[in-house]
């Protein structure tokens, strides 16, 4: 009953926000990251998606760059295939989905970024769930990459075959937490209400004054390490990056991050015999390569890195990290982000970041 009144809701609102509502879904595969979850992997997964979209309007300068994108909500449904151990997710989340070239009257191409959050029926439990390694928390992450080609049957219809990619996690904010990865390939239907009336720009305040600048941020996030149930630690990041202007809509770069991440410690005490606590043996920092697209001041950075040293001369999740997630430019040069810092598809935390853009003017 929750669930459908939640459905007709959403439904409602859609006649006053969307002018696009799409229908998908499809059976796909758990992608088996790791073996690890192999003894989880029972049927195949499937979803349903119910999405409603506008088109920008025109009145900022960023959605004529980006070929007047759309932006909108989903309600995601994903049984996992394995109901006793994995139970089914639901998630609600927003999205931007920007043109891959100029729009064309028939066929166009298009990719979707979707961040939101996942309540999963079915999570860790040392007495009634323990095999479930998966995920350790009801309440979780949702994010998911689609790629999509829109094909127009009619003036109101389109059908759309797209892949989509999704993934839940909780951050490592509880272990166990390897995750879930989905792929979904479907074909979509799309009814559009109404095409959005193209505006004059009223706002370019977001626009780059310089080629080039320098962001530098600081982060604090949470992790738990194991066994589950055990201590859960603070992790501070400091971060400096040389970004690269190009056109107001990339950044390229390169950069230098610093970790204070007192659970690196714990893990390596066998190996190191450490068995006191001291500031080096939970330091450790590596160089990076960074790109971000800008949708206007939301940003969508995407980093990989490589650790240089460790405190403790081991690198227990191996040499290489990454860095997903969101950042908001304000215009008084401030900016506010929530990333994950992750090593290939395992999360290790979450971060709430503040940071300052210097611009290197000519």
């Amino acid at each position: 009953m929750i669930k459908l009144f939640v459905f007709l809701c959403l439904l409602l609102c859609s006649s006053i926000y969307a002018q696009h509502l799409t229908l998908t879904g499809t059976r796909g595969t758990i992608i088996q990251h790791t073996q690890k979850l192999s003894h989880l992997i029972e049927k195949r997964p499937y979803f349903l998606e119910l999405s409603f979209s506008k088109t920008c309007d025109g009145t900022q300068l960023w959605h004529h760059e980006n070929q007047f994108p759309d932006y909108g909500f989903s309600l995601n449904y994903q049984n996992l295939g394995n109901p006793n151990k994995l139970g089914n997710a639901w998630a609600l989340a927003t999205f931007f989905e920007i043109n891959l070239h100029k729009p064309q009257k028939i066929v166009n191409m298009k990719l979707r970024f979707t961040g939101g959050f996942a309540y999963v029926t079915k999570s860790f439990h040392l007495y009634e769930n323990h095999k479930n390694i998966a995920l350790s928390s009801h309440m979780n992450v949702f994010a998911a990459l689609r790629g999509s080609l829109f094909i127009k049957l009619h003036s109101h219809f389109f059908i759309i075959p797209n892949l989509q990619f999704s993934h839940v996690s909780n951050g490592r904010y509880k272990v166990p937490n390897l995750g879930i990865n989905t792929l979904y390939p479907n074909i979509a239907l799309q009814y559009r209400f109404k095409e959005a009336e193209k505006k004059t720009v009223i706002d370019s305040s977001y626009r780059k004054t310089s080629k080039n600048e320098v962001y530098i941020w600081a982060g604090y996030g949470r992790n738990q390490d194991n066994p589950p149930g055990g201590s859960s630690f603070s992790n501070y990041t400091l971060s400096a990056t040389y970004l690269r202007n190009l056109k107001n809509r990339h950044q390229l770069g390169v950069g230098l991050d610093a970790f204070y991440e007192p659970a690196l410690n714990i893990r390596t005490q066998s190996v190191e015999n450490v068995t006191t606590f001291y500031f080096k043996n939970g330091f450790s920092t590596g160089i990076k390569l960074a790109y971000a697209f800008n949708y206007g001041r939301w940003v969508l950075p995407i980093e990989y890195g490589y650790y240089l040293l460790s405190g403790v001369n081991q690198f227990p999740n191996g040499r290489h990290f990454h860095r997903i997630g969101l950042r908001y430019y304000h215009k008084n040069k401030w900016v506010t982000s929530f990333t994950l810092k992750s090593h290939f598809a395992v999360a290790y935390h979450f971060d709430l970041g503040l940071g300052y853009r210097f611009f290197v003017k000519k």
